[in-house]
């Protein structure tokens, strides 16, 4: 009898195990793609579709202590640049804005650091010009050196700030 009542009690506590084990497998029910998208198309409106419109409404002196005018072959440019802490996360990206004549183009480079996940952002040659162009991120894992996946985010000039995003896994 105390034999069987121990067998029980230990077919009982295998069951409780087997099904807690199941029930915290099940994990977080979220989609990556949606996630990678989201994010890409935050960073390319943050890094550059706003430091473009900011710079249509640029005064002759630059707005706070993230922006520098540079002189470029006696062409005015905007640098704008984002460093410290965003939202837990280490960055460090720099927009470039030159106009030459009514042509108003836009270049970025630099990286966004988290504990999980790095993500190189760039814009592909020669940037975003009159607002058309694709601001490139590559993701990569938590060393930095291996890409999993990249994303484009493709600016028009007739659109209210960006077209449409691509997702692939390398």
């Amino acid at each position: 009898m105390i034999g069987m009542k121990k067998n029980i009690f230990a077919l009982i506590c295998c069951i409780t195990a087997i099904s807690t084990g199941f029930i915290s497998c099940k994990g977080i029910d979220w989609d990556l793609d949606d996630s990678l998208i989201g994010m890409s198309e935050l960073w390319a409106h943050k890094y550059v579709g706003s430091v473009i419109s900011n710079y249509e409404n640029y005064q002759s002196t630059p707005s706070d202590n993230r922006e520098r005018i540079v002189t470029i072959n006696d062409t005015i440019a905007v640098e704008t640049f984002f460093t410290g802490i965003a939202q837990g996360d280490s960055l460090k990206i720099t927009t470039t804005i030159v106009k030459i004549d009514s042509t108003l183009t836009a270049t970025t480079d630099g990286y966004r650091f988290a504990n999980n996940i790095t993500a190189h952002i760039f814009t592909v040659d020669p940037g975003i010009v009159n607002r058309n162009g694709k601001v490139h991120i590559d993701f990569y894992l938590t060393d930095g050196m291996t890409p999993w996946a990249w994303t484009e985010v493709t600016f028009k000039k007739d659109q209210n700030d960006f077209e449409g995003t691509k997702l692939s896994w390398y």
